[in-house]
Order: C-alpha cells, then sequence, then structure tokens
C-alpha cells in the first residue's frame, strides 16, 4: 500500500510539473516580441511607443530596417559592442558635424574614411578599419526610422 501511495504521489508531481511547464510556455508564447527582446537583453525600453501614430510607425520601420540590415553587426539591445559598435548615442557622437555627414556614413563609411573625414578617420582607426556595409539605397527617411528606432530602445 506505501509504495502504491508514493509512486501515486510521484506521478502527480511529475504531472503538477508538466502543467507548469505548459503554463510558462503559453506565458512566453503569449509574449509580444518587443519583450522578449527586452528580456532576452535584460534592458527595459525606457521610452514606451508614442501614441502619435506617425511617430509608432516610423519607429516600426526603423525597427524593420535595422533587423535587415544592422542587426548581424550592431548589438540589438543598442549598448554593447557586437562586431560592430554600440549604438546609443550616435547621434551625440556625429553631433559636431553636419547631419548629412551621419547619413552618408550609414550609407558608405568606406567612402568617407577614402574622402578624409575626421570623424570617418577616427572610427576607422578605433575599428581597424573594419568594412561596414554601404546601403546607398537608404533614403533620409529610412535613416531617421533607424535612429527613431535606436532612440526610442535607449
Amino acid at each position: 500500500m506505501r509504495i502504491r501511495y508514493l509512486v501515486r504521489l510521484l506521478h502527480l508531481s511529475i504531472l503538477l510539473l508538466f502543467c507548469l511547464m505548459g503554463l510558462l510556455a503559453v506565458q512566453l508564447v503569449g509574449t509580444s516580441e518587443e519583450a522578449l527582446d527586452n528580456q532576452c537583453c535584460g534592458v527595459v525600453a525606457s521610452n514606451p511607443l508614442p501614441n502619435d501614430p506617425e511617430a509608432a510607425d516610423e519607429i516600426a520601420h526603423g525597427k524593420k530596417l535595422f533587423k535587415n540590415n544592422c542587426a548581424q553587426c550592431h548589438n540589438r539591445n543598442m549598448r554593447d559592442v557586437l562586431s560592430g559598435p554600440a549604438l546609443v548615442g550616435v547621434e551625440d557622437r556625429w553631433s559636431d558635424y553636419p547631419r548629412e555627414d551621419l547619413y552618408s556614413w550609414i550609407r558608405n563609411s568606406q567612402k568617407m574614411i577614402y574622402d578624409q573625414h575626421p570623424r570617418a578617420l577616427v572610427l576607422g582607426k578605433e575599428w581597424d578599419f573594419a568594412v561596414m556595409n554601404a546601403f546607398p539605397d537608404l533614403s533620409d527617411e529610412d535613416i531617421e526610422a533607424l535612429l527613431a528606432y535606436i532612440n526610442r530602445k535607449y
């Protein structure tokens, strides 16, 4: 009798464990991609999506552009180095130059280094002149959307 009781208790414990695992799985599946991004990175976005639909659309567009063009080299938490530099504060680092220079850097960093742009040379030396992919098809609006996404995250 006692063994039968212990076996049933073990079965119930296993069943309870599977139920808890199922609840956890349901919770994770029901979690938004943004929340999962933040959980994975250990960071919570400091700026919630704006109420302005146009701004929210711009940020969503920037997120898509980031995933398709930048995420291979730049950490999605924007703070840590991957094979490319952290992107948080990128606008501040380019603030001594016209905004168009930042656009040019994003579109074709190698050309800016070749043209001896002072900020491009500093970055080139800092990163051992690693080649960043060129993105000549990004419009000014695309780059602004990318920057809005980067700034929104942090």
